[in-house]
């Protein structure tokens, strides 16, 4: 663990030097098995807002593509370290979810029920489908008890919701 960053990631020998890379994934995966229970949180939502722009393994995007498997890696972080940051961050980070939101709903979530896939990878119906509702089950947006960063509503929610299970029955069989 990177105790500058807060975050976890990989090391790397190059050039007969230990390079050590921050990974979003990685962070990720710890803190959702750690129940959140980590500390220096802090820092790691200082780190999460000053890699915004950086392209994985370390930032949000995929080349300046966003997605929503690196959307809900994010969203998790933001939940985790939401009680250590300040009113500045959290004014931020809900303003990040909503881009976020907004890029889910009008972008990747299609009319059937289904999200795109990110360009340029090979994730499956089944992996586009896991990241888009994850990241939409876990900002809230299907349940307002689990909204950390709203008060907002979301009148469309539940016709949403009910148009994705049904691509989710109409296809769990192939």
């Amino acid at each position: 663990r990177n105790q500058k960053s807060g975050w976890w990631g990989e090391s790397y020998i190059h050039n007969g030097h230990r390079e050590y890379v921050d990974d979003l994934s990685v962070t990720f995966h710890i803190v959702q098995s750690l129940n959140d229970d980590v500390p220096l949180l802090n820092r790691l939502a200082t780190t999460l807002f000053a890699v915004r722009d950086l392209s994985y393994p370390v930032g949000w995007t995929d080349n300046d593509i966003p997605s929503n498997h690196n959307n809900m890696d994010v969203i998790v972080l933001m939940r985790a370290s939401w009680k250590a940051m300040t009113d500045s961050q959290r004014k931020q980070a809900a303003a990040e979810i909503h881009r976020m939101l907004h890029w889910c709903l009008a972008e990747s979530l299609q009319p059937d029920g289904s999200f795109r896939s990110a360009p340029g990878t090979d994730d499956s119906i089944e992996e586009s489908e896991h990241f888009g509702v994850g990241f939409l089950a876990r900002i809230g947006y299907f349940d307002k008890n689990k909204r950390f960063w709203t008060n907002e509503e979301f009148p469309e929610a539940e016709s949403e919701r009910r148009k994705i299970i049904a691509f989710i029955r109409a296809h769990q069989d192939t």
